[in-house]
């Protein structure tokens, strides 16, 4: 398991929420975000208050994955609980599925049908855990990514799918000790590119490639909180 000092996870919520909303077009800067984060700070300028909400709660769910990853199984009741915290004060349901067809932005996939969702989740969840049996980390690193695309493409929230999504990336890598990275949004374009290539022909490398360029640098051989 991976421990972690205080001042750690303070800067694993910082750089995981900062880039995981600033790919979401989040306008906090990363000074205002640790700002916000660390000292209840807000800006001089304007913000909107959904934009306070999305950093506030992202720090709270990698807490969250912090302090239970070794319990937490890959679920649909996982999943939900993600949701229910990354969007807590921003949605009505949040934690819950959506009931009608969306559209991806940036993106050339299609998500499936509302009505398949709990079917498409739960199958690729079972799918998951018997394809990394038995591997060795680098295989599981890419079946790790593979999810993360799948997870995209079912897209199951009305809002929020891409800060989930990050999310069960990092709580994957956490639970599985695999190398710890992250998606700098300087190379969010790419990123969504090679999700797209994954899901049109099979091939996780693009995406691979792009998610090892940023690498979290905490979690060496410290004490627990």
């Amino acid at each position: 398991m991976k421990k972690f000092t205080k001042t750690e996870v303070d800067q694993l919520a910082l750089l995981l929420t900062y880039s995981s909303c600033k790919i979401e077009n989040n306008t906090f800067t990363y000074q205002e975000t640790k700002n916000l984060l660390e000292h209840n700070i807000l800006p001089d300028t304007y913000k909107d208050t959904r934009e306070v909400y999305e950093l506030i709660n992202f720090k709270n769910v990698v807490l969250y994955i912090v302090e239970n990853y070794a319990n937490l199984d890959i679920s649909i009741d996982t999943i939900r609980s993600i949701h229910k915290i990354i969007m807590e004060n921003i949605l009505t349901n949040n934690g819950v599925f959506r009931n009608h067809n969306v559209r991806i932005n940036n993106s050339r996939t299609i998500p499936y049908d509302y009505s398949v969702i709990n079917y498409k989740l739960e199958k690729l969840n079972n799918s998951f855990k018997e394809e990394i049996k038995n591997k060795n980390k680098n295989e599981i690193y890419d079946e790790v990514l593979k999810y993360h695309c799948y997870f995209e493409k079912i897209h199951p929230f009305s809002d929020g799918n891409g800060r989930v999504g990050r999310a069960l990336l990092f709580l994957m890598q956490l639970k599985y000790d695999l190398e710890l990275n992250y998606i700098d949004p300087e190379f969010k374009i790419e990123y969504f590119d090679g999700i797209d290539h994954f899901l049109l022909t099979g091939d996780i490398s693009k995406l691979r490639t792009n998610i090892k360029k940023s690498k979290i640098k905490v979690a060496k051989n410290v004490n627990t909180l």
